[in-house]
């Protein structure tokens, strides 16, 4: 595979656009050099990778508030439940010691 790096790395300096390996079916994957990637080209992903997690910060905030308000349903939900067993047990209570002979 060194060979075929060196012959490429040769060929993309030599030519604009290196189509040697592609067409003997041999792919060769390179890291994003500035000569492939000019800045102006950088700046464009930047921005577009700025905007992408900008987005995503703000789905996570939503989501993060999503989660809160319910956690807070479900605490206010357990009170009302205890209350109303409460209640209903006293209920029960003062029906039974009707009931009960004394």
């Amino acid at each position: 595979m060194f060979v075929n790096e060196v012959v490429h790395g040769v060929l993309s300096k030599k030519t604009k656009k290196n189509k040697f390996f592609q067409n003997v079916g041999i792919q060769i994957v390179q890291p994003a050099s500035m000569e492939q990637n000019p800045p102006a080209d950088l700046a464009a992903e930047s921005a577009e990778l700025r905007a992408v997690i900008k987005t995503q910060h703000a789905q996570l905030e939503e989501l993060s508030k999503e989660v809160q308000e319910a956690k807070e349903l479900r605490i206010k939900d357990r009170e009302e439940m205890r209350k109303m067993r409460a209640e209903m047990n006293a209920q029960l209570e003062l029906v039974l010691s009707q009931v009960r002979p004394q």
